[in-house]
Order: structure tokens, then C-alpha cells, then sequence
């Protein structure tokens, strides 16, 4: 007589605990995988705040002359610019608009704005900024302002302004500014105000 043949059969509970597994395996893998982006867009932001700070707080200082009172809250102990005055930013911690007027600053207008990568607004008028208008402003891509009228700028106005496709309002009036106006200026097909006058230029 055969006997019976014994045949394994996985339990339904071990197979219910298996599935579970991994699918718990698989819920922690996303969920570090979602932490590491959120702490690496962190991160990039931080790093960016620091870095806009820096410059800022360099150029404020890069003259002998004391920075105004008012501007007492830009300084290396913040290092988020978000908090300082004249100062906005995005909602990711970039800095979208530097608006200084009326301020005793004496110093050279900033270089390296495209250090700013969500800069829009640049306000920097009756401040008595001093020296020329440097090409790489023309990297500054994203903005829309750029006001700095009533200082004392030399030199010439730099084409590289053609690379601002977004800019809507161009005011330079009342600086030192020669020579002729350039043609490039015309390629900014976003520019609705345009103010040169009270400078020395020509053309």
C-alpha cells in the first residue's frame, strides 16, 4: 500500500509576514530616500542664504567709511539676509530684491550680482555709489529693476544690459555717466521706463 505523499504548503501567516516585510522595506526606503531630498534642498538653500550673506556683508564693508545705522542688522552673526533690512526673499530663502535709498553708503556698486540667482529687483539710488557699471551685470538675468539713479557713476553704460530679457524698468538718471547710449539696449524687449537723463551721455 502507498502511503500518502507529504506535501509543504507555506502557512498563510507566513506568507501574510512576508508581504508585510516588504512592504515595510519598501516604505522605509521611500522614506529615506524623501528625507535625503528634503535635507539636500535644505541644505542648498542654507548654503545659498550663506553665501548671499557673505557677499553682502563684504560689500557693505568693503569701503573705510562706516555703514549706516540703519543697515546695523547686516552682519555676520545672521547668516540668513532674509532677516535683514532692505532685504526680500523667496519662499526657498533667496534673496529677490535689494532695495537701498537715500543712504550715505560710498561705496562701489556690487559686482558679481550673478551670485544672485533669483535677484529682480536691484535699488540702490541717492546712496553716492561710486565707479562704473561693471559687464557681468548683464548676468544678473533674472531682473526686472534696476534702479540707481542719483549717484556717482562713471564710465559707460555696459551692452551686456541686452541680456535682460525680463527688465521692465532701467533708471540710471543723475550719475556721471558718458559717451553714447547703446544700441543694445534695444534687444531688453521687456523695458516699459527707461530714465537717462542728468548724465553726460550722448547719441
Amino acid at each position: 500500500m502507498s502511503m500518502p505523499t507529504s506535501k509543504n504548503h507555506s502557512s498563510p501567516s507566513s506568507s501574510s509576514s512576508s508581504s508585510s516585510s516588504s512592504f515595510s522595506s519598501y516604505n522605509l526606503s521611500s522614506f529615506v530616500f524623501l528625507t535625503t531630498l528634503l535635507l539636500l534642498s535644505t541644505t542648498s538653500s542654507v548654503a545659498s542664504q550663506n553665501h548671499e550673506a557673505s557677499f553682502l556683508f563684504q560689500w557693505l564693508h568693503s569701503s573705510t567709511s562706516t555703514p549706516p545705522p540703519s543697515l546695523s542688522d547686516w552682519n555676520s552673526f545672521d547668516s540668513n539676509p532674509c532677516n535683514w533690512t532692505s532685504i526680500k526673499c523667496s519662499p526657498h530663502g533667496f534673496i529677490t530684491e535689494i532695495s537701498i535709498q537715500s543712504l550715505p553708503l560710498q561705496l562701489p556698486v556690487p559686482t558679481n550680482l550673478s551670485s544672485f540667482p533669483s535677484l529682480q529687483k536691484l535699488v540702490i539710488s541717492d546712496g553716492n555709489l561710486t565707479g562704473t557699471l561693471h559687464v557681468d551685470i548683464g548676468d544678473c538675468t533674472g531682473l526686472t529693476v534696476l534702479d540707481l539713479s542719483s549717484n556717482s557713476l562713471v564710465g559707460t553704460i555696459p551692452s551686456s544690459l541686452a541680456k535682460l530679457q525680463s527688465l521692465q524698468v532701467l533708471i540710471l538718471n543723475s550719475n556721471l555717466l558718458t559717451r553714447k547710449i547703446p544700441v543694445e539696449i534695444s534687444k531688453c524687449t521687456s523695458l516699459k521706463k527707461l530714465l537717462l537723463f542728468d548724465n553726460r551721455l550722448g547719441g
